[in-house]
């Protein structure tokens, strides 16, 4: 009877414990939402240059990827998911392999990762943005075009950060497709197209 006792403690103990984990990996995110505008935009000056370069070069929007980084890792170019994801856009390890990610944890790859995925996902849900972003926190296997978005509250929770930290300025992203703007210059040099 004691040794069931024990061993009924400690499992109890083992679950409090993933729980707790869980809740404050995930109170800590839901926290940087409630942030002001002013201080999402001091965090993200710390990545300025890396945002910049990857929104240029991959064609997403830079304050869609800083809402994205709101989101998944509130900044935190350290933080690690329960699932293995790591660093500022919370790379799963297949997807950081896929696009040549070799040091989740290094910020300039991370996030040019990421925004290589995003720039990815914009390709093939033909510039849908909730969808786009919905693949990127669910999967691409698990979003289908014309079917509803089963993970519509993180969705929801980008186009706030989003509205946040776009000021105003191309706030209807969502329905027209401007976050993903390939330049045509940039899409002719990686499609070999001379048009």
């Amino acid at each position: 009877m004691n040794m069931w006792i024990k061993r009924t403690a400690s499992f109890v103990l083992a679950v409090m414990t993933v729980v707790a984990f869980s809740y404050s990996a995930t109170a800590s995110a839901a926290g940087c939402q409630v942030l002001s505008k002013k201080t999402l935009e001091r965090k993200a000056k710390l990545y300025k240059k890396t945002i910049r370069s990857a929104s240029s070069k991959y064609g997403v929007n830079e304050d869609l990827i800083k809402a994205v980084i709101t989101v998944e890792s509130c900044f935190r170019r350290k933080a690690r998911g329960l699932a293995g994801e790591k660093g500022l856009m919370q790379l799963m390890p297949a997807t950081a392999r896929r696009f040549n990610v070799r040091r989740g944890y290094n910020s300039w790859e991370n996030v040019h990762g990421g925004t290589k995925y995003l720039s990815y996902l914009f390709k093939r849900y033909r510039g849908d943005a909730r969808r786009a972003v919905a693949a990127y926190n669910a999967g691409e296997g698990n979003v289908k075009p014309g079917r509803r978005i089963r993970n519509i509250g993180y969705v929801n929770k980008v186009m706030r950060a989003y509205n946040k930290l776009s000021s105003g300025k191309n706030r209807k992203i969502f329905n027209s497709g401007k976050a993903y703007k390939l330049k045509k210059t940039a899409l002719k040099k990686r499609t070999g197209n001379k048009k």
